[in-house]
Protein backbone atom coordinates (compact mmCIF):
# COMPACT_ATOMS: atom_id res chain seq x y z
CA UNK A 1 0.00 0.00 0.00
CA UNK A 2 1.29 3.39 -0.63
CA UNK A 3 1.37 5.32 1.94
CA UNK A 4 2.43 9.22 1.65
CA UNK A 5 2.92 12.25 4.53
CA UNK A 6 1.63 15.63 4.11
CA UNK A 7 4.39 17.39 3.01
CA UNK A 8 4.39 14.58 0.02
CA UNK A 9 1.01 15.00 -0.63
CA UNK A 10 1.01 19.05 -1.16
CA UNK A 11 4.07 18.15 -3.22
CA UNK A 12 2.26 15.95 -5.74
CA UNK A 13 -0.49 18.42 -5.88
CA UNK A 14 1.08 21.13 -6.29
CA UNK A 15 2.95 19.74 -9.33
CA UNK A 16 -0.75 18.21 -10.58
CA UNK A 17 -1.59 21.59 -10.57
CA UNK A 18 1.07 23.28 -12.25
CA UNK A 19 0.81 20.56 -15.32
CA UNK A 20 -3.32 20.92 -15.40
CA UNK A 21 -3.32 23.03 -18.28
CA UNK A 22 -2.82 22.12 -22.21
CA UNK A 23 -0.48 24.99 -22.40
CA UNK A 24 1.75 24.22 -19.53
CA UNK A 25 1.75 20.92 -21.06
CA UNK A 26 2.60 22.33 -24.38
CA UNK A 27 5.52 24.22 -23.05
CA UNK A 28 7.16 21.02 -21.12
CA UNK A 29 6.15 19.27 -24.07
CA UNK A 30 8.49 22.37 -26.01
CA UNK A 31 11.47 22.33 -23.66
CA UNK A 32 11.97 18.43 -23.73
CA UNK A 33 13.07 18.71 -27.20
CA UNK A 34 15.60 21.43 -26.42
CA UNK A 35 16.10 24.86 -24.50
CA UNK A 36 13.50 28.08 -25.77
CA UNK A 37 13.73 31.81 -25.68
CA UNK A 38 10.31 33.85 -24.52
CA UNK A 39 9.84 34.37 -27.80
CA UNK A 40 10.45 30.89 -28.99
CA UNK A 41 7.73 29.22 -26.84
CA UNK A 42 5.21 32.01 -27.78
CA UNK A 43 5.32 31.25 -31.47
CA UNK A 44 6.00 27.00 -31.01
CA UNK A 45 2.44 27.69 -29.23
CA UNK A 46 1.22 29.74 -31.83
CA UNK A 47 0.02 32.38 -29.03
CA UNK A 48 2.35 35.42 -30.97
CA UNK A 49 -0.93 37.86 -30.72
CA UNK A 50 0.30 40.67 -28.50
CA UNK A 51 -3.06 39.81 -26.32
CA UNK A 52 -1.77 36.38 -25.57
CA UNK A 53 1.34 37.45 -24.27
CA UNK A 54 -0.02 38.18 -20.77
CA UNK A 55 -1.66 34.21 -20.70
CA UNK A 56 1.61 33.16 -21.59
CA UNK A 57 3.63 34.53 -18.61
CA UNK A 58 1.11 33.56 -16.02
CA UNK A 59 1.53 30.01 -17.61
CA UNK A 60 5.69 30.10 -17.47
CA UNK A 61 5.64 31.35 -13.97
CA UNK A 62 3.62 28.72 -12.74
CA UNK A 63 5.82 26.34 -13.98
CA UNK A 64 8.79 28.72 -12.38
CA UNK A 65 7.05 28.55 -9.17
CA UNK A 66 6.59 24.89 -9.45
CA UNK A 67 10.34 24.19 -10.31
CA UNK A 68 9.46 22.25 -13.08
CA UNK A 69 11.16 25.17 -15.80
CA UNK A 70 14.43 27.07 -15.21
CA UNK A 71 15.51 30.36 -16.71
CA UNK A 72 18.91 31.34 -17.25
CA UNK A 73 19.78 35.02 -17.72
CA UNK A 74 22.72 34.56 -19.26
CA UNK A 75 21.67 32.47 -22.20
CA UNK A 76 18.14 33.90 -21.64
CA UNK A 77 16.62 30.49 -22.35
CA UNK A 78 14.12 28.78 -20.56
CA UNK A 79 14.60 24.35 -20.25
CA UNK A 80 13.51 21.69 -18.00
CA UNK A 81 14.78 21.41 -14.43
CA UNK A 82 15.81 17.63 -13.12
CA UNK A 83 12.29 17.66 -11.42
CA UNK A 84 10.45 18.66 -14.84
CA UNK A 85 12.49 16.10 -16.71
CA UNK A 86 11.05 13.71 -14.25
CA UNK A 87 7.66 14.53 -14.78
CA UNK A 88 8.17 14.41 -18.47
CA UNK A 89 9.67 10.63 -18.14
CA UNK A 90 6.29 9.71 -15.80
CA UNK A 91 3.94 11.62 -18.27
CA UNK A 92 5.05 9.23 -20.94
CA UNK A 93 4.71 6.22 -19.10
CA UNK A 94 0.59 7.17 -18.23
CA UNK A 95 0.74 7.82 -21.56
CA UNK A 96 1.53 4.46 -22.56
CA UNK A 97 -0.94 3.17 -19.42
CA UNK A 98 -3.72 5.17 -20.94
CA UNK A 99 -3.50 3.20 -24.33
CA UNK A 100 -3.84 0.25 -22.64
CA UNK A 101 -0.33 -0.61 -22.47
CA UNK A 102 2.71 -0.34 -25.14
CA UNK A 103 6.08 1.19 -25.70
CA UNK A 104 6.14 5.12 -26.61
CA UNK A 105 7.64 6.21 -29.66
CA UNK A 106 8.83 9.46 -30.29
CA UNK A 107 8.07 10.55 -34.52
CA UNK A 108 10.30 12.93 -36.33
CA UNK A 109 7.84 15.52 -35.39
CA UNK A 110 8.71 15.18 -31.41
CA UNK A 111 5.27 13.63 -31.03
CA UNK A 112 4.56 10.40 -29.26
CA UNK A 113 2.49 7.25 -29.98
CA UNK A 114 2.21 4.01 -28.52
CA UNK A 115 2.82 1.09 -30.41
CA UNK A 116 2.12 -2.45 -29.00
CA UNK A 117 2.31 -5.68 -30.51
CA UNK A 118 -1.37 -5.31 -31.88
CA UNK A 119 -0.13 -2.05 -33.44
CA UNK A 120 2.26 -3.85 -35.19
CA UNK A 121 0.48 -6.78 -36.43
CA UNK A 122 -2.04 -4.60 -37.47
CA UNK A 123 -0.06 -2.26 -39.30
CA UNK A 124 2.15 -4.72 -41.54
CA UNK A 125 -1.21 -7.29 -42.28
CA UNK A 126 -2.57 -4.31 -44.07
CA UNK A 127 0.75 -3.37 -45.74
CA UNK A 128 1.75 -6.58 -46.42
CA UNK A 129 -1.32 -8.73 -46.74
CA UNK A 130 0.08 -11.27 -44.54
CA UNK A 131 -1.71 -14.12 -43.08
CA UNK A 132 -3.12 -13.16 -39.29
CA UNK A 133 -0.79 -15.79 -37.43
CA UNK A 134 1.83 -14.47 -39.21
CA UNK A 135 1.47 -10.87 -38.29
CA UNK A 136 0.64 -11.44 -35.03
CA UNK A 137 3.81 -13.52 -34.12
CA UNK A 138 6.03 -10.43 -35.50
CA UNK A 139 4.07 -8.04 -33.91
CA UNK A 140 5.04 -10.34 -30.37
CA UNK A 141 9.06 -10.76 -31.65
CA UNK A 142 8.87 -6.91 -32.46
CA UNK A 143 7.46 -5.91 -28.87
CA UNK A 144 9.70 -7.94 -26.73
CA UNK A 145 12.94 -6.70 -28.70
CA UNK A 146 11.70 -3.00 -27.62
CA UNK A 147 11.03 -4.19 -24.32
CA UNK A 148 14.36 -5.26 -24.28
CA UNK A 149 15.98 -1.82 -24.72
CA UNK A 150 13.89 -0.52 -21.11
CA UNK A 151 13.74 2.79 -23.05
CA UNK A 152 11.39 5.24 -23.47
CA UNK A 153 10.65 6.91 -25.87
CA UNK A 154 11.87 4.66 -28.57
CA UNK A 155 12.76 6.56 -31.99
CA UNK A 156 9.98 5.05 -34.33
CA UNK A 157 12.80 4.55 -37.11
CA UNK A 158 14.21 1.50 -34.34
CA UNK A 159 10.59 0.09 -34.74
CA UNK A 160 10.53 0.13 -38.29
CA UNK A 161 13.68 -1.35 -38.63
CA UNK A 162 13.21 -4.00 -35.78
CA UNK A 163 9.89 -5.21 -37.46
CA UNK A 164 11.70 -5.15 -41.18
CA UNK A 165 14.08 -7.43 -39.69
CA UNK A 166 11.81 -9.50 -38.13
CA UNK A 167 9.81 -9.73 -41.50
CA UNK A 168 12.78 -10.95 -43.02
CA UNK A 169 13.90 -13.70 -40.74
CA UNK A 170 10.57 -15.03 -41.08
CA UNK A 171 11.23 -15.34 -44.76
CA UNK A 172 8.90 -12.55 -46.09
CA UNK A 173 9.82 -11.94 -49.52
CA UNK A 174 11.57 -8.96 -50.05
CA UNK A 175 9.06 -7.25 -52.81
CA UNK A 176 6.49 -7.54 -49.80
CA UNK A 177 8.64 -5.72 -47.96
CA UNK A 178 9.00 -2.55 -50.55
CA UNK A 179 5.70 -1.62 -49.53
CA UNK A 180 6.42 -0.80 -46.24
CA UNK A 181 6.02 3.06 -45.68
CA UNK A 182 8.93 5.28 -43.62
CA UNK A 183 7.02 6.90 -40.85
CA UNK A 184 7.48 10.68 -42.30
CA UNK A 185 6.19 13.67 -42.10
CA UNK A 186 3.93 15.51 -43.55
CA UNK A 187 4.37 18.38 -46.10
CA UNK A 188 2.10 20.70 -44.17
CA UNK A 189 4.10 19.56 -41.07
CA UNK A 190 6.89 20.27 -42.30
CA UNK A 191 6.15 23.53 -43.62
CA UNK A 192 4.89 24.32 -39.84
CA UNK A 193 8.91 23.30 -38.69
CA UNK A 194 10.37 25.44 -41.72
CA UNK A 195 8.07 28.69 -40.70
CA UNK A 196 9.12 28.25 -36.83
CA UNK A 197 12.73 28.00 -37.96
CA UNK A 198 12.18 31.37 -40.34
CA UNK A 199 10.23 33.27 -37.33
CA UNK A 200 13.22 32.34 -34.43
CA UNK A 201 16.08 32.88 -37.10
CA UNK A 202 16.49 29.61 -36.39
CA UNK A 203 17.83 27.98 -39.97
CA UNK A 204 20.50 25.22 -38.13
CA UNK A 205 17.83 23.46 -36.44
CA UNK A 206 15.56 23.45 -39.66
CA UNK A 207 18.73 21.57 -41.10
CA UNK A 208 18.71 19.03 -38.47
CA UNK A 209 15.26 18.39 -39.45
CA UNK A 210 15.33 18.86 -43.21
CA UNK A 211 18.06 16.01 -43.42
CA UNK A 212 16.35 13.28 -41.33
CA UNK A 213 12.34 13.89 -42.85
CA UNK A 214 12.47 16.08 -45.62
CA UNK A 215 15.09 14.31 -48.36
CA UNK A 216 12.45 10.90 -47.50
CA UNK A 217 8.99 12.96 -48.67
CA UNK A 218 9.99 15.21 -50.64
CA UNK A 219 12.95 13.98 -53.55
CA UNK A 220 12.57 9.77 -52.41
CA UNK A 221 8.60 9.64 -52.50
CA UNK A 222 8.76 12.06 -55.79
CA UNK A 223 11.92 10.36 -57.61
CA UNK A 224 11.46 6.77 -56.98
CA UNK A 225 8.37 4.76 -57.00
CA UNK A 226 6.39 3.88 -53.82
CA UNK A 227 8.24 0.81 -52.92
CA UNK A 228 11.90 2.02 -53.00
CA UNK A 229 12.54 4.54 -50.00
CA UNK A 230 15.14 6.36 -48.23
CA UNK A 231 16.59 3.97 -45.71
CA UNK A 232 15.38 0.64 -46.35
CA UNK A 233 17.28 -2.05 -43.79
CA UNK A 234 17.22 -6.01 -44.66
CA UNK A 235 20.10 -8.34 -42.58
CA UNK A 236 23.25 -7.10 -43.60
CA UNK A 237 22.46 -4.51 -46.26
CA UNK A 238 21.27 -1.03 -45.72
CA UNK A 239 20.69 1.17 -48.86
CA UNK A 240 21.07 5.01 -48.17
CA UNK A 241 18.87 5.66 -51.43
CA UNK A 242 20.14 8.35 -52.56
CA UNK A 243 19.10 11.53 -50.11
CA UNK A 244 22.77 12.15 -49.30
CA UNK A 245 24.44 12.04 -52.90
CA UNK A 246 21.36 13.76 -54.19
CA UNK A 247 22.44 16.96 -51.26
CA UNK A 248 25.84 16.59 -52.34
CA UNK A 249 26.89 15.53 -55.64
CA UNK A 250 23.72 14.92 -57.36
CA UNK A 251 24.93 17.64 -60.16
CA UNK A 252 28.18 16.20 -61.39
CA UNK A 253 26.11 13.57 -62.25
CA UNK A 254 24.06 15.13 -64.37
CA UNK A 255 26.46 16.10 -67.48
CA UNK A 256 24.84 18.83 -69.06
CA UNK A 257 26.14 22.18 -69.48
CA UNK A 258 22.27 23.99 -69.99
CA UNK A 259 22.34 25.06 -66.33
CA UNK A 260 18.44 25.38 -66.52
CA UNK A 261 17.90 21.89 -66.59
CA UNK A 262 19.85 21.61 -63.64
CA UNK A 263 18.37 24.19 -61.60
CA UNK A 264 15.11 22.08 -62.56
CA UNK A 265 15.92 19.56 -60.91
CA UNK A 266 16.85 20.72 -58.19
CA UNK A 267 13.90 23.02 -57.39
CA UNK A 268 11.83 19.79 -57.36
CA UNK A 269 13.47 19.57 -54.37
CA UNK A 270 14.25 23.03 -53.42
CA UNK A 271 10.78 24.45 -54.35
CA UNK A 272 8.14 22.19 -52.74
CA UNK A 273 8.96 23.70 -48.96
CA UNK A 274 10.88 26.92 -49.81
CA UNK A 275 9.58 28.87 -52.83
CA UNK A 276 6.82 28.45 -55.36
CA UNK A 277 8.52 29.07 -58.68
CA UNK A 278 11.43 30.80 -60.17
CA UNK A 279 13.41 31.21 -62.89
CA UNK A 280 16.40 29.56 -64.51
CA UNK A 281 18.00 33.21 -64.87
CA UNK A 282 18.13 33.76 -61.57
CA UNK A 283 20.50 30.58 -61.64
CA UNK A 284 23.45 29.73 -60.39
CA UNK A 285 22.80 31.94 -57.20
CA UNK A 286 20.01 30.30 -55.13
CA UNK A 287 20.48 30.29 -51.77
CA UNK A 288 20.32 26.22 -51.35
CA UNK A 289 22.95 26.20 -48.45
CA UNK A 290 20.84 27.93 -46.17
CA UNK A 291 18.18 25.52 -46.00
CA UNK A 292 20.05 22.25 -45.66
CA UNK A 293 18.72 20.93 -49.27
CA UNK A 294 20.65 20.82 -52.31
CA UNK A 295 23.77 23.16 -51.69
CA UNK A 296 25.22 23.67 -55.01
CA UNK A 297 24.22 23.38 -58.91
CA UNK A 298 27.59 22.24 -60.67
CA UNK A 299 28.30 22.70 -64.07
CA UNK A 300 30.21 20.34 -65.72
CA UNK A 301 32.47 20.53 -68.18
CA UNK A 302 34.65 17.40 -70.14
CA UNK A 303 38.16 18.52 -71.98
CA UNK A 304 41.75 18.45 -71.58
CA UNK A 305 42.78 19.61 -67.83
CA UNK A 306 44.37 22.34 -69.44
CA UNK A 307 41.73 23.57 -71.75
CA UNK A 308 39.61 23.09 -68.72
CA UNK A 309 39.93 27.09 -68.01
CA UNK A 310 38.89 27.96 -71.44
CA UNK A 311 35.16 27.55 -70.22
CA UNK A 312 35.31 28.82 -66.83
CA UNK A 313 36.15 32.25 -66.65
CA UNK A 314 34.24 32.98 -63.16
CA UNK A 315 37.42 31.07 -62.05
CA UNK A 316 40.36 32.46 -63.75
CA UNK A 317 43.32 34.32 -62.02
CA UNK A 318 41.75 32.35 -59.24
CA UNK A 319 44.36 30.41 -57.28
CA UNK A 320 42.42 28.07 -55.68
CA UNK A 321 40.98 26.68 -58.73
CA UNK A 322 45.01 26.45 -60.24
CA UNK A 323 45.81 24.28 -57.66
CA UNK A 324 42.80 22.43 -58.55
CA UNK A 325 44.09 22.35 -61.96
CA UNK A 326 47.40 21.13 -61.07
CA UNK A 327 45.80 18.14 -58.91
CA UNK A 328 44.11 17.08 -62.12
CA UNK A 329 46.76 17.21 -63.96
CA UNK A 330 47.44 13.69 -63.80
CA UNK A 331 44.61 12.35 -65.73
CA UNK A 332 44.28 12.99 -69.70
CA UNK A 333 41.15 13.61 -69.62
CA UNK A 334 38.95 15.69 -66.93
CA UNK A 335 35.71 16.11 -65.98
CA UNK A 336 35.09 18.96 -63.69
CA UNK A 337 32.00 20.18 -62.08
CA UNK A 338 32.13 24.05 -61.59
CA UNK A 339 30.43 24.94 -58.74
CA UNK A 340 27.92 28.23 -58.59
CA UNK A 341 29.36 29.49 -55.72
CA UNK A 342 33.13 30.20 -55.46
CA UNK A 343 33.66 28.98 -51.69
CA UNK A 344 32.62 25.48 -52.52
CA UNK A 345 34.61 22.77 -53.23
CA UNK A 346 34.97 21.43 -57.24
CA UNK A 347 34.18 18.12 -58.25
CA UNK A 348 36.19 15.95 -60.51
CA UNK A 349 35.93 12.82 -62.62
CA UNK A 350 40.04 11.37 -64.09
CA UNK A 351 39.91 9.97 -66.57
CA UNK A 352 42.35 7.99 -68.53
CA UNK A 353 42.84 6.11 -71.77
CA UNK A 354 39.25 6.75 -72.10
CA UNK A 355 38.38 5.11 -68.62
CA UNK A 356 37.41 6.26 -65.50
CA UNK A 357 40.39 6.42 -63.11
CA UNK A 358 38.71 7.97 -60.46
CA UNK A 359 36.36 10.35 -59.38
CA UNK A 360 35.30 12.64 -56.14
CA UNK A 361 32.55 11.02 -54.08
CA UNK A 362 32.91 7.71 -56.57
CA UNK A 363 30.41 9.25 -58.66
CA UNK A 364 30.97 7.84 -62.29
CA UNK A 365 29.53 9.35 -65.64
CA UNK A 366 28.33 6.92 -68.36
CA UNK A 367 28.07 8.83 -71.39
CA UNK A 368 27.33 13.18 -72.43
CA UNK A 369 23.75 12.38 -72.62
CA UNK A 370 23.57 10.33 -69.46
CA UNK A 371 22.13 10.35 -66.68
CA UNK A 372 23.76 8.48 -63.45
CA UNK A 373 22.69 8.23 -59.93
CA UNK A 374 24.72 6.81 -57.09
CA UNK A 375 23.34 4.56 -53.84
CA UNK A 376 24.95 3.62 -51.06
CA UNK A 377 24.76 0.15 -50.02
CA UNK A 378 26.30 -0.55 -46.42
CA UNK A 379 27.80 -3.87 -46.17
CA UNK A 380 27.28 -5.01 -42.29
CA UNK A 381 30.57 -6.09 -42.10
CA UNK A 382 30.68 -6.61 -38.69
CA UNK A 383 28.00 -9.00 -38.14
CA UNK A 384 29.25 -10.94 -41.40
CA UNK A 385 32.57 -11.79 -39.77
CA UNK A 386 31.11 -12.37 -36.52
CA UNK A 387 28.71 -14.95 -37.64
CA UNK A 388 31.61 -16.47 -40.55
CA UNK A 389 34.53 -14.87 -39.09
CA UNK A 390 37.49 -14.33 -41.58
CA UNK A 391 36.48 -17.53 -43.49
CA UNK A 392 36.51 -16.84 -47.23
CA UNK A 393 34.34 -19.23 -48.54
CA UNK A 394 31.73 -18.45 -45.73
CA UNK A 395 32.32 -14.94 -46.55
CA UNK A 396 32.02 -15.08 -50.04
CA UNK A 397 28.90 -17.35 -50.32
CA UNK A 398 27.15 -14.93 -47.66
CA UNK A 399 27.53 -11.94 -49.93
CA UNK A 400 26.47 -13.12 -52.53
CA UNK A 401 23.56 -14.72 -51.59
CA UNK A 402 22.67 -11.40 -49.65
CA UNK A 403 23.77 -9.28 -53.15
CA UNK A 404 21.30 -12.34 -55.60
CA UNK A 405 18.51 -11.16 -53.15
CA UNK A 406 18.85 -7.20 -53.81
CA UNK A 407 19.52 -7.90 -57.50
CA UNK A 408 16.00 -7.57 -58.66
CA UNK A 409 15.26 -4.73 -56.12
CA UNK A 410 17.80 -2.50 -57.19
CA UNK A 411 16.94 -2.85 -60.99
CA UNK A 412 13.19 -2.37 -60.31
CA UNK A 413 14.98 1.47 -58.98
CA UNK A 414 16.64 1.76 -62.15
CA UNK A 415 13.80 0.68 -64.62
CA UNK A 416 11.82 2.99 -62.98
CA UNK A 417 14.55 5.97 -63.77
CA UNK A 418 14.45 5.68 -67.27
CA UNK A 419 10.76 6.02 -67.65
CA UNK A 420 10.98 8.88 -65.64
CA UNK A 421 14.12 11.05 -66.77
CA UNK A 422 13.70 12.56 -69.87
CA UNK A 423 16.74 14.60 -69.95
CA UNK A 424 18.84 12.07 -70.71
CA UNK A 425 18.68 8.93 -73.42
CA UNK A 426 20.02 6.47 -70.07
CA UNK A 427 20.06 6.08 -66.44
CA UNK A 428 22.59 4.09 -64.74
CA UNK A 429 22.65 3.19 -60.92
CA UNK A 430 25.67 2.67 -59.70
CA UNK A 431 26.20 1.20 -56.41
CA UNK A 432 28.72 2.25 -53.47
CA UNK A 433 29.31 -0.90 -51.18
CA UNK A 434 30.32 0.84 -47.84
CA UNK A 435 31.68 -1.92 -45.31
CA UNK A 436 30.05 -1.02 -42.50
CA UNK A 437 32.05 -2.10 -39.35
CA UNK A 438 35.16 -3.66 -41.13
CA UNK A 439 37.66 -1.35 -39.32
CA UNK A 440 35.78 -2.51 -35.74
CA UNK A 441 35.69 -6.15 -36.61
CA UNK A 442 39.71 -6.24 -37.38
CA UNK A 443 40.58 -4.91 -34.21
CA UNK A 444 38.15 -6.94 -32.19
CA UNK A 445 38.58 -10.25 -33.78
CA UNK A 446 42.35 -10.16 -34.29
CA UNK A 447 43.39 -8.70 -31.30
CA UNK A 448 46.03 -8.53 -30.39
CA UNK A 449 47.39 -9.70 -33.43
CA UNK A 450 49.86 -7.75 -35.61
CA UNK A 451 49.21 -5.29 -38.16
CA UNK A 452 50.39 -7.03 -40.67
CA UNK A 453 47.57 -9.94 -40.13
CA UNK A 454 44.90 -7.08 -39.97
CA UNK A 455 45.65 -5.67 -43.41
CA UNK A 456 45.54 -8.89 -44.85
CA UNK A 457 42.51 -9.98 -43.43
CA UNK A 458 41.17 -6.20 -44.77
CA UNK A 459 42.49 -7.26 -48.22
CA UNK A 460 40.59 -10.39 -48.28
CA UNK A 461 37.49 -8.80 -46.71
CA UNK A 462 37.63 -6.29 -49.81
CA UNK A 463 38.48 -8.64 -52.66
CA UNK A 464 35.60 -10.91 -51.62
CA UNK A 465 33.31 -8.20 -51.43
CA UNK A 466 34.11 -7.36 -54.81
CA UNK A 467 33.61 -10.84 -56.11
CA UNK A 468 30.22 -11.49 -54.53
CA UNK A 469 29.37 -7.99 -56.71
CA UNK A 470 31.19 -9.67 -59.75
CA UNK A 471 29.20 -13.17 -59.33
CA UNK A 472 26.11 -11.06 -59.22
CA UNK A 473 25.26 -9.75 -63.10
CA UNK A 474 23.28 -6.73 -62.61
CA UNK A 475 26.22 -5.15 -60.16
CA UNK A 476 29.10 -6.34 -62.06
CA UNK A 477 30.71 -3.32 -63.20
CA UNK A 478 28.79 -1.32 -61.14
CA UNK A 479 29.57 -1.69 -57.87
CA UNK A 480 32.45 0.39 -56.48
CA UNK A 481 34.28 -0.27 -52.82
CA UNK A 482 33.58 3.12 -51.04
CA UNK A 483 36.98 3.81 -48.58
CA UNK A 484 34.46 6.77 -47.35
CA UNK A 485 30.49 6.58 -46.88
CA UNK A 486 27.83 8.53 -44.84
CA UNK A 487 27.61 8.70 -41.01
CA UNK A 488 23.89 7.70 -41.26
CA UNK A 489 25.00 4.28 -42.63
CA UNK A 490 27.19 3.29 -39.71
CA UNK A 491 24.76 5.02 -37.07
CA UNK A 492 22.35 3.19 -38.05
CA UNK A 493 24.12 -0.08 -38.13
CA UNK A 494 25.67 -0.02 -35.22
CA UNK A 495 22.39 1.12 -33.49
CA UNK A 496 20.80 -2.38 -34.51
CA UNK A 497 23.61 -4.13 -33.90
CA UNK A 498 24.06 -3.08 -30.40
CA UNK A 499 20.26 -4.38 -29.85
CA UNK A 500 21.00 -7.84 -31.95
CA UNK A 501 24.19 -8.96 -32.00
CA UNK A 502 24.34 -9.40 -28.35
CA UNK A 503 20.57 -11.63 -28.25
CA UNK A 504 21.87 -13.55 -31.02
CA UNK A 505 24.82 -14.82 -28.97
CA UNK A 506 23.14 -15.85 -25.66
CA UNK A 507 23.71 -19.10 -23.91
CA UNK A 508 27.54 -19.01 -25.86
CA UNK A 509 30.91 -17.85 -24.70
CA UNK A 510 31.01 -15.06 -27.05
CA UNK A 511 30.87 -11.54 -25.64
CA UNK A 512 31.04 -8.77 -27.83
CA UNK A 513 31.71 -5.43 -27.12
CA UNK A 514 30.36 -2.45 -29.81
CA UNK A 515 32.41 0.33 -30.53
CA UNK A 516 31.20 3.30 -32.74
CA UNK A 517 31.40 1.93 -36.04
CA UNK A 518 33.68 4.38 -38.42
CA UNK A 519 32.65 5.63 -41.58
CA UNK A 520 35.88 5.37 -43.64
CA UNK A 521 39.00 2.98 -43.45
CA UNK A 522 41.25 5.98 -42.24
CA UNK A 523 42.42 3.88 -39.18
CA UNK A 524 43.62 1.17 -40.86
CA UNK A 525 44.65 2.95 -44.39
CA UNK A 526 47.56 5.36 -42.12
CA UNK A 527 49.50 2.41 -40.46
CA UNK A 528 49.74 0.75 -44.10
CA UNK A 529 53.40 1.28 -45.92
CA UNK A 530 53.03 2.95 -49.59
CA UNK A 531 53.18 -1.15 -51.37
CA UNK A 532 50.17 -2.11 -49.01
CA UNK A 533 48.38 1.30 -50.06
CA UNK A 534 48.50 0.25 -53.54
CA UNK A 535 47.16 -3.50 -52.78
CA UNK A 536 44.27 -1.75 -51.35
CA UNK A 537 43.48 0.61 -54.40
CA UNK A 538 43.59 -2.61 -56.54
CA UNK A 539 41.05 -3.38 -54.98
CA UNK A 540 38.61 -0.57 -54.44
CA UNK A 541 39.30 1.33 -57.50
CA UNK A 542 39.74 4.64 -55.59
CA UNK A 543 40.78 6.28 -52.30
CA UNK A 544 38.90 9.00 -50.61
CA UNK A 545 41.37 10.70 -48.01
CA UNK A 546 40.31 13.87 -45.70
CA UNK A 547 42.62 16.56 -44.21
CA UNK A 548 43.25 14.70 -40.69
CA UNK A 549 44.51 11.65 -42.51
CA UNK A 550 46.50 13.46 -44.81
CA UNK A 551 48.29 15.12 -41.98
CA UNK A 552 49.23 11.79 -40.54
CA UNK A 553 50.36 10.10 -43.23
CA UNK A 554 52.22 13.50 -44.37
CA UNK A 555 53.79 12.87 -40.68
CA UNK A 556 54.44 9.33 -40.66
CA UNK A 557 55.89 8.87 -44.37
CA UNK A 558 57.60 12.56 -44.94
CA UNK A 559 56.31 15.02 -47.65
CA UNK A 560 58.10 13.72 -50.55
CA UNK A 561 57.19 10.07 -50.25
CA UNK A 562 53.45 11.02 -50.04
CA UNK A 563 53.52 13.27 -53.08
CA UNK A 564 55.05 10.72 -54.82
CA UNK A 565 52.41 8.14 -53.54
CA UNK A 566 49.42 11.01 -54.75
CA UNK A 567 50.68 11.12 -58.43
CA UNK A 568 50.96 7.42 -58.59
CA UNK A 569 48.20 6.07 -57.08
CA UNK A 570 44.43 7.05 -57.70
CA UNK A 571 44.02 9.04 -54.15
CA UNK A 572 41.78 11.53 -54.15
CA UNK A 573 41.59 14.25 -51.39
CA UNK A 574 38.52 14.80 -49.81
CA UNK A 575 37.89 18.88 -49.89
CA UNK A 576 39.36 21.95 -51.17
CA UNK A 577 42.73 21.49 -52.82
CA UNK A 578 44.16 24.60 -51.39
CA UNK A 579 43.90 23.39 -47.77
CA UNK A 580 46.42 19.89 -48.74
CA UNK A 581 49.78 19.56 -47.40
CA UNK A 582 50.29 18.50 -51.28
CA UNK A 583 50.11 22.16 -51.97
CA UNK A 584 52.49 23.73 -50.01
Amino acid sequence: MLVWGGGEKAEVTRIARAISSPIRLSIIEALNTSQMSFSELIKYLGLKDSKNVGKFTYHIKTLLRAGLVAYSNKTRLYSLTPLGKNVVEVLTRFTGVSHGGGIVAQRFDYSMEVVNRNSVAEFISEALQLPPDLARRVGILVEKRLEELRETPIQRWLIDDLTRLELVNSQVSIEKLSNISPTTPSLYELFKAFQRSVDSNDIASFNRYVHHTVMNRLVVERLFPRQIRNQYFMGEIDILYPSWSITHVYSLSLDITDLSQSIKLAGMVFNDLVATSHSSQEAPHIPYSSFGLPQVVYRVIEAQPRKIVEGSSTFKGDARFQRFLSFCGLADVVRVGLPSSLSQPFLCTLCQDSKVKMTQYAVQMVSQEGFAIHAFIGINLMRLVTLNGFNESSLLARATETFESLAKYLHRSTQYLQRIQRIGSKTRLYYLLAPVGLVEALKLFLEPRSMEDKYRSMCKVLNILSKAADNVVSLRGKAILASKWPRSLSERMHSIDELMLPRRFEGTNTSIQLSEYANNLAEMLISLDTEQLREIVRLMGQLIIDDDTVKIMVKQQGMEPFQDMLASLPILLHVSPQQRATAS
